[in-house]
């Protein structure tokens, strides 16, 4: 078994064992993490931009 897929096998089992309302607060926090790390390089590129400015260019590239 390779290194990711054992990764990913360990991941499933893990998921596996949540409960329905774990596995949704999970995915909540994922989406939380990836959103502020977006965020965070969207005012690398463009450290001039307004709070609404951001916003909209989140929202962009989240509903695209």
């Amino acid at each position: 078994m390779t290194v990711n897929n054992e990764k990913n096998f360990h991941q499933r089992k893990y998921l596996r064992l949540l409960k329905s309302y774990q596995r949704i607060q999970l995915a909540f926090e994922l989406h939380d993490l990836a959103r502020s790390r977006v965020a965070g390089e969207i005012k690398r590129r463009y450290p001039n931009l307004t709070k609404e400015e951001l916003r909209e260019k989140l929202n962009q590239r989240f509903i695209r």
